[in-house]
């Protein structure tokens, strides 16, 4: 029994001291053909930060950007969700925080379109 075990040690000794092989990095596509990939998406996410200062003001959020097809919707959230704003960009217009904007801001924003 001690053999068994001073054998399977050793093994664990050796292994241990194994590298592995280094694998290449991939080559990168040249950029124009990124580019074309880039462009045939139709879903994709971004997760991230964005800040804003103007003189001794400053704001920051949290960002959380979805686009399918023809569907945008944007998440922004201060610190611990304060101030949470969602904007959804839809076939049927734009709306904020799920309700559409209405009179004088409609026709602006149709006109943006």
């Amino acid at each position: 029994m001690r053999r068994v075990a001073l054998l399977l040690i050793s093994c664990a000794a050796l292994t241990a001291c194994v590298t592995p092989r280094p694998v290449p990095a991939p080559t990168p596509a040249p950029w124009a053909e990124r580019v074309a990939q880039l462009q045939r998406a139709t879903a994709w996410q971004l997760d991230g930060r964005v800040a804003a200062a103007v003189g001794s003001q400053g704001w920051q959020a949290g960002l959380n950007w979805r686009q399918r097809d023809a569907v945008t919707e944007v998440h922004l959230a201060g610190p611990l969700g304060v101030g949470a704003t969602v904007l959804k960009k839809t076939a049927d217009g734009l709306s904020v925080n799920g309700a559409p904007p209405s009179g004088a801001e409609l026709q602006q924003l149709q006109q943006l379109q």
